[in-house]
This record gives C-alpha cells, sequence and structure tokens, in this order.
C-alpha cells in the first residue's frame, strides 16, 4: 500500500511539475517573440526616420579627406592611455603641444 502512495504520488508530482513547466517556458518564450518583434518594428522605424532625414539634408560639401600621417608615439608616464600613446596624429601632437606644453 506504500509503494502505490508512493508510486501515484511521484507520478502526480512529476505530471504537475511538467505542466508548470510547460507553462512558465511558453510564457517566456511569448515574452521572447513579443520583444524580439517590438525590437525589429522599432529599428525599422528608426531606419525609415534616419533616411528620410539624410535624403532631406543637402550635401553641399564633400567629405574631407582624412589626414594619413604615421601616427607619433607620445611618450608618457605609465598611466597614459593606449590611445593616447599611439593614435595621435602628427599635427594633433603639435597642436598639443602648442597648447599645453609638454605632455606628462
Amino acid at each position: 500500500m506504500m509503494r502505490t502512495r508512493l508510486l501515484w504520488f511521484s507520478l502526480g508530482f512529476a505530471s504537475t511539475s511538467a505542466v508548470m513547466t510547460h507553462f512558465v517556458f511558453k510564457d517566456l518564450w511569448i515574452d521572447r517573440k513579443c520583444i524580439s518583434s517590438q525590437l525589429n518594428e522599432k529599428f525599422s522605424s528608426l531606419d525609415t526616420r534616419v533616411s528620410n532625414l539624410e535624403s532631406l539634408l543637402p550635401h553641399k560639401h564633400p567629405p574631407q579627406p582624412v589626414d594619413m600621417e604615421p601616427p607619433i608615439p607620445i611618450v608618457g608616464n605609465q598611466n597614459s592611455s593606449f590611445v593616447r600613446e599611439k593614435f595621435i596624429g602628427r599635427r594633433q601632437y603639435l597642436m598639443m603641444l602648442q597648447l599645453f606644453g609638454c605632455p606628462s
């Protein structure tokens, strides 16, 4: 008699947990799909707005050529940032020297 009660309890517990898990995952899946579709809708409307704005703006000036001088590393202390040491052009370096003096 104990075995049958244990068997029925185990069966009921397993089926109840399976049904609850099914509903929880179904709810989570619906939320995920809803958020995904909302994001797609908002990004498509944003893309449309940006393309409309770009078509309205007059193109007066052609894009300026990029300064292609080789970067000069700035020698500084050990706390200086990677960008400051590696990716500054010669003109920017000289302008910094004129404005702020010797870089530390």
